[in-house]
């Protein structure tokens, strides 16, 4: 019979794993402040003026249902389609600018300037995480 090697008793430390989750060091950081201000940039000269008649009539002006920010009109946004559509975070979104602005036009293009920094700085991070390089990232979130 074939004699086995006796197993050395000593513990082996298990191999580091590494994390696949991008840090947030200066360089992920400095990208998505560039992302920000080019954000700024493109959407910013349109903060000045009215609301438009494409369909701010619609969902702001004439909508009842962003006029009150209680638990029945969040029930009727997120249960009952509106204008021929579901889509209860668009209201929702409307009844926080209505509660913060009532019909101030800049207030709510502010507030959509910012929701779409948010959204582009998030793909640029989730875009990281499926271990994109940096440079990759950030010329799809521009995209």
């Amino acid at each position: 019979m074939a004699r086995r090697k006796a197993r050395s008793t000593k513990a082996q430390s298990p191999a580091p794993v590494r994390s696949k989750e991008p840090t947030l060091d200066r360089q992920t950081l400095a990208g998505a402040a560039i992302i920000v201000v080019l954000t700024i940039i493109a959407m910013g000269p349109g903060l000045g003026g009215e609301l438009l008649n494409w369909d701010d009539d619609r969902f702001v002006r004439d909508n009842p249902h962003i006029r009150a920010f209680d638990v029945d009109s969040l029930r009727r946004i997120f249960t009952e389609p509106h204008f021929e559509a579901y889509h209860p975070l668009h209201l929702l979104s409307y009844m926080v600018d209505y509660s913060l602005y009532q019909r101030w036009a800049t207030g709510y293009k502010v507030h959509n300037l910012l929701l779409y920094g948010l959204s582009l700085v998030l793909l640029f991070r989730l875009l990281r995480r499926f271990d994109l390089s940096r440079g990759a990232a950030f010329a799809g979130t521009l995209v």
